[in-house]
């Protein structure tokens, strides 16, 4: 940056190697522009940084991934970075929900050969996606091993059961 005294000196030593000779050990420029080049401004730092300390969701606002970069690592990242990098991260995270739903009917045959006595039960419904055709969607999935329907017979005729709500991407009862 022009009118910073930060410098550092190095050459090649007869290995071929750089040696560091001198290093000022501070920054004299401030308020320097974030440029939308820096490392830390990048797509691919921000899409590996930022679930590292936050849990992605489409509710999250622009000003916690800024908050949180700048206080895990005391950088300052350009608003748009950001914006695009919680865009990419929204919908990745989707794209991977979406994919282990596919798995439900693989789990659930596995955890059949596993403990023949378990009950399990999976309801689908079928929706018209434009895009994509006719597609199979997870309604619920229920699973009941084999101990609890043994302590069921022993418990009262009382039952109570709540549920817990999810507010992510996939609206669900839990």
């Amino acid at each position: 940056m022009a009118g910073c005294s930060w410098r550092v000196y190095a050459s090649k030593n007869q290995a071929n190697e750089i040696e560091v000779k001198v290093l000022s050990e501070r920054h004299t420029c401030i308020d320097r522009q974030i440029t939308p080049r820096e490392t830390y401004n990048t797509q691919s730092w921000l899409w590996r940084t930022v679930p590292q300390h936050l849990f992605v969701t489409q509710e999250m606002a622009i000003r916690e991934i800024l908050e949180s970069i700048q206080f895990n690592y005391g950088v300052a990242v350009n608003r748009e970075a950001a914006r695009l990098a919680l865009s990419s991260l929204i919908h990745d995270r989707i794209e991977h929900q979406q994919q282990q739903f596919l798995h439900l009917p693989a789990y659930l045959a596995l955890l059949g050969s596993k403990n023949p006595w378990i009950h399990t039960a999976l309801h689908t419904t079928i929706e018209n996606s434009c895009e994509k055709g006719y597609r199979s969607c997870c309604q619920r999935v229920f699973i009941c091993p084999a101990e609890s329907q043994l302590s069921f017979i022993q418990m009262r005729k009382f039952m109570a059961l709540d549920g817990t709500f999810l507010k992510a991407r996939f609206v669900q009862t839990l």
